[in-house]
Parts: structure tokens; sequence; C-alpha cells
């Protein structure tokens, strides 16, 4: 039996403790990752293309509750099932980091027409009225992201190999959680655009 020094010992603990940190924080990397993308790439295309279309994705309709909580759920939701069907692909796995992008280009667009358009007081409004919302949503969207990337895969690994039984509950009940989380944002981000449009002017 080969000996192992003190110091072995602890750099391969060390080692194995960060692949596990990793391994439990991979997706939320790599959703961030993508989001910050986007982000970087809505900004770039508002700076350098600014046309109608960007200022209509800036602009807010109507105030009232209603309207913008079904606006939210049409836009967001949309979102959150087209996550969730790539998760019931074999290879959906590939393609889920798409939609986080996606949102981040968004976010991207809204928030340079602040800051280019009206200077600090964009930063401001930014801050209050686009980052708590984003901050909310992506956050479901991560964990939304980490389920269906496991369901993909395992769903491909029973594809493989028959001896390899798929239970799909706990993954739906997760979907569930999720899905209220999304209609939970939703009410707040229209709850507080109602409240603060008033207050918060630029």
């Amino acid at each position: 039996m080969s000996e192992i020094s003190v110091e072995d010992f602890i750099k391969e603990k060390n080692q194995r403790n960060y692949r596990e940190l990793f391994e439990s924080f991979k997706y939320s990397l790599i959703t961030a990752i993508y989001y910050a993308l986007g982000l970087t790439v809505g900004a770039s295309l508002y700076k350098n293309i600014q046309s109608d279309v960007f200022e209509k994705l800036t602009t807010v309709g109507s105030t009232e509750i209603q309207s913008l909580f079904l606006t939210n759920v049409l836009i967001y939701f949309s979102l959150f099932l087209i996550v969730l069907f790539l998760g019931f692909c074999l290879f959906g796995h590939h393609l889920i980091n798409v939609i986080p992008a996606v949102i981040g280009i968004t976010a991207g667009i809204r928030i340079a027409y602040y800051l280019i358009n009206f200077g600090a007081k964009g930063i401001g409004y930014s801050l209050l009225m686009i980052a708590p919302y984003s901050a909310l949503y992506i956050t479901v969207l991560t964990l939304t992201v980490e389920n269906s990337s496991m369901l993909s895969k395992a769903l491909l690994e029973a594809a493989k190999n028959c001896d390899v039984t798929l239970v799909a509950k706990p993954y739906m009940k997760k979907y569930l959680v999720l899905g209220a989380g999304i209609i939970v944002a939703s009410i707040i981000n229209a709850v507080l655009i109602h409240l603060l449009n008033d207050i918060i002017t630029i």
C-alpha cells in the first residue's frame, strides 16, 4: 500500500472540494455567462443601431397592474415553456442557454436606452425599475435551466442504456414550483412598476 504525504492529501482534498463546488454552481455559472454575454450584445446593438424597433422594446405601455402582469406572463412564461420543452429533448441541454442570452440581449437594449438617453438618471432608473425583476427572473430561469439540462441528459442516458429507468416525477414537481415562481415574479414586477411609475420619472 503506497503512502501519501500530508501535503498531497490536503492538495487532493482541496481539488476534490473545488470540483464539487464547481459542479454545484455549474449551471448558475453557465447561465450567468450567457446572460452577461446577452447584456453586452444588447447594449452594443442599441449603441450602434438605434432604431424604432429598439425604442418600442424600451417603452412601457399601460402601467395598469393587470396589463403589466399579462405582458410579463406572456413573454417570460413563454420563455419558461421553451426551456421546459427543451428539457424533454434528447439534445435540448445543448440549446437551453440560448434563452438566457436572449433575455440578456433584451435587458441590455433597455439599459443602454436609459443610459444613453438619460445619463446618470438612466442608471438610477435601470437599477430601480429593471434590475430587481431581472435578478428575480434570472434566478428562477437558472433553476429552470438546471432542471431542464438534467432532465435532457437523463433522457439521453435512458435512450442509450436500456437498463436506465427515467423517473420524471421529481422534475415535473420542480417545473410546477418554478412556473409558480414566474407568476409571482410577474406580479411583483407589475405592482412595483405601477406603484413607482408616478414617483420615479426621467
